[in-house]
């Protein structure tokens, strides 16, 4: 009876695993490939856990995150009968085929779906997936079938980086849209669309194929260009006995019109949360010149097995200001400054005992402390028309970066400290114009002084 039940854990724990991934391809009764076909992955109790369409060929592929289940795939399109199978009947690689089905409808009631396609663009409802718990966008991002937000602030679809995070249509943040998205409440918004397949760039929308997808945040009528501010201060002391005073601030101001569009923030905490990720660039997909990297790092002891937020002592300040107008003949001009101050300790202790005939110890107390004061701005013009498309994006940052420490080995002190710099200018300049007939020529510059 043992043999038969390891045998029966053996074959049952890898079909389990492979049921996580799903595959195939959907067409008529005729064998025609089906394009456009929502498949959905489905809980017993009706809920969406993972969504896509079937591509030109009719095939599609979806995966069911982590921690969750699913108990039936469906498959529906307008004019055909929906196809409900249940999991644990589908095959990954088996053709689904869908009947033709026409309706005469008497009397229609309209209600919104949490995910509803138009071409290219899928919309996702925020108030069919929003929870009392959600304080910002990114959260409601999180629990969106197909999209996920990871741990650095950065927004993927279908396991693919995001090229493009835009508010109302304009592209506010460039690669910074963690300063939205972390901070933006869903009180405010109406929508999130997600652009398949986006290429920026419109004359050549056509021409060079992009396999990332953008965001579009679509804001409710009574938040549009209405500016808005936020004031938060929390304090208290840290663990039982401890006479550390800690804080944690966020002063915002913001609008988003279709003219103007303009986030600013102070922010600071000492409670280990890190901040510095909203003013990062977290979409690199975009060539310019590059700039040297530093031979010097500022020391870092390593961390411990927990959570960053647990082993950070730290003092951190963020200033940010980030302003778009859109010029007469409907360009844009943007202009982005950050200020980065942030003051970490770490303390670590080792001993290593050697179990030979004289059973010999090492102790190694090592504490350090960095200091990053960085600045960095950018101010970039831009004009994206059908015909003609103008880039010239103007980078700099100086930073005053430094760290020291000291280390006992086995009552030896040695002392360490690091400076390092790192200052930079960059220009990037890139123009397309289209000619008479299908032809077009383009001119490109890069710049770098580090």
């Amino acid at each position: 009876m043992a043999r038969k039940l390891l045998f029966l854990a053996v074959i049952v724990l890898p079909l389990s695993a492979v049921a996580q991934s799903f595959h195939g391809r959907v067409c008529d009764d005729g064998g025609a490939e089906l394009p456009g076909v929502s498949v959905v992955l489905q809980t017993r109790g009706g809920s969406v856990v993972a969504f896509t369409r079937s591509h030109a060929d009719g095939t599609f592929r979806l995966s069911v995150p982590e921690g969750k289940h699913a108990d039936s795939i469906s498959f529906s399109m307008m004019g055909f009968k929906k196809t409900v199978l249940g999991v644990k009947e589908y095959r990954n690689g088996q053709i689904v085929k869908m009947s033709e089905e026409v309706t005469a409808i008497r009397e229609v009631v309209v209600r919104p779906d949490g995910i509803r396609a138009e071409g290219d663009t899928l919309n996702y409802l925020v108030s069919v997936f929003r929870q009392k718990q959600d304080r910002s966008i990114a959260d409601v991002i999180a629990k969106m079938p197909g999209l996920s937000v990871k741990t650095d602030g950065s927004i993927e679809y279908q396991g693919q980086k995001i090229n493009k995070f835009y508010v109302e249509g304009m592209d506010l943040m460039g690669g910074q849209y963690a300063q939205i998205s972390e901070n933006l409440s869903p009180d405010k918004i109406k929508k999130v669309q997600v652009l398949e397949n986006h290429q920026p760039v419109k004359m050549l929308r056509n021409v060079e194929f992009s396999r990332q997808a953008a965001i579009n945040i679509v804001l409710k009528d009574d938040a549009k260009s209405v500016w808005s501010g936020i004031a938060e201060l929390a304090s208290g002391t840290g663990l039982q006995g401890s006479t550390k005073w800690l804080r944690d601030v966020r002063l915002m101001e913001m609008v988003f019109g279709r003219k103007l569009q303009s986030l600013s923030m102070y922010k600071t905490n000492n409670t280990g949360k890190d901040i510095q990720r909203e003013i990062q660039d977290l979409t690199p997909f975009e060539q310019g010149a590059p700039t040297e990297n530093g031979l010097l790092r500022n020391l870092s002891l390593g961390t411990a097995s927990v959570g960053a937020q647990r082993s950070r002592f730290n003092d951190t300040h963020v200033v940010a200001t980030n302003w778009l107008l859109k010029t007469k003949k409907e360009d844009d001009l943007r202009l982005q400054f950050s200020w980065l101050y942030d003051r970490s300790r770490q303390t670590r202790s080792r001993e290593t005992v050697y179990l030979d005939a004289d059973s010999s110890t090492i102790v190694d107390d090592t504490q350090g402390q960095s200091r990053r004061n960085e600045w960095r701005g950018e101010l970039c013009y831009s004009a994206n028309r059908d015909n003609f498309y103008l880039k010239n994006d103007l980078k700099g940052y100086v930073d005053f970066n430094d760290s020291e420490g000291r280390s006992v080995l086995n009552g030896t002190s040695s002392r360490q400290e690091v400076t390092p710099r790192k200052r930079y200018v960059v220009d990037n300049f890139k123009m397309i114009r289209k000619t008479q007939g299908k032809n077009s020529y383009s001119v490109a510059s890069d710049f770098s002084y580090t």
